[in-house]
């Protein structure tokens, strides 16, 4: 089992997780675009809300192929645009300076046929599941913006940039409100899993 993150102390907090559970897994530092990996190397390829934060979608979906075996299975999990966490990357969209030409949303791994044109002609068979996680690991809506703000990569990237300018405690007080009104709805994301044909 290999595991493969971007980010240093996550990948040390991957080690001491799979030692803590037992379990034995290779940990390697490496980029969702550029997998340090042979072609073909592995029989199954997971992403649970990672590679949909890639800058490149389509390089990214190419890789998965890529390093998957024939016959061999993808499962990815990825925000929805219509979701909770759609609704706030939408809130936060509108403090940021515009984005980069060609920029494409992470919750863009939540629609169906964006996906599907991403692994168009890689010889993968897809299907779809939308499913929803509750919202159970917070007291408050302050609590949850509380955690997201310190632990949620695009949340922390934008207090980052609009504290500065002042612009945060603004967006704060939206995300709270929107966080209070939801906070009992379900969260919904896109399950993806496929097979590769050959």
């Amino acid at each position: 089992m290999t595991g493969l993150d971007i980010v240093p102390a996550l990948l040390e907090q991957g080690l001491a997780l799979a030692a803590e559970a037992g379990v034995k897994v290779e940990f390697v530092e490496g980029d969702a675009e550029d997998l340090p990996v042979e072609d073909a190397s592995f029989d199954v390829v997971l992403s649970t809300f990672g590679c949909m934060f890639v800058s490149d979608h389509t390089r990214a979906a190419a890789e998965i192929a890529r390093v998957l075996r024939p016959h061999g299975r993808i499962g990815i999990a990825s925000w929805t645009p219509e979701g909770l966490t759609g609704q706030f990357n939408r809130i936060a969209e509108s403090y940021m300076p515009a984005p980069p030409e060609g920029f494409q949303p992470p919750t863009l791994w939540g629609s169906e046929g964006h996906v599907r044109e991403l692994f168009a002609g890689t010889g993968l068979d897809l299907h779809f599941a939308r499913e929803e996680t509750r919202n159970m690991a917070f007291d408050s809506a302050e609590g949850g913006v509380s955690l997201m703000e310190t632990k949620f990569g695009p949340v922390v990237t934008a207090k980052q940039a609009l504290e500065p300018e002042g612009k945060w405690q603004a967006l704060r007080g939206d995300m709270v409100a929107v966080f209070d009104e939801h906070r009992d709805d379900g969260v919904e994301y896109l399950v993806i899993t496929g097979t590769k044909r050959r």
